[in-house]
């Protein structure tokens, strides 16, 4: 299951973004850390984007995004929180 929000806002030469999203895995015939006295394997997790984009001219942009990643397993190999941030030029012909 993966459930999902999204707010977009837009203001002259300036967009944005903002979305959240929730998703919960069940493995009934799996086992964390595959031993079966540790428990049936299960995920749960979010993830939140923001994203901007400032158009310099009708065919150039730059834009900036950010992604934060929490996932929460049964199993801890899969178990993690990420933090990615990644900036670029947009060029149209």
């Amino acid at each position: 299951n993966r459930y999902g929000a999204r707010v977009l806002y837009a203001e002259g030469q300036l967009k944005g973004r903002v979305a959240l999203h929730h998703w919960a895995r069940d493995y009934p015939n799996a086992f964390a850390f595959d031993v079966s006295t540790r428990g049936a394997k299960t995920y749960s997790g979010n993830d939140l984007k923001l994203k901007a984009e400032f158009a310099q001219t009708k065919s150039l942009s730059f834009w900036a995004e950010a992604v934060y990643t929490m996932q929460n397993s049964t199993d801890l190999r899969y178990d993690y929180n990420r933090k990615q941030i990644m900036a670029g030029i947009s060029l149209d012909s």
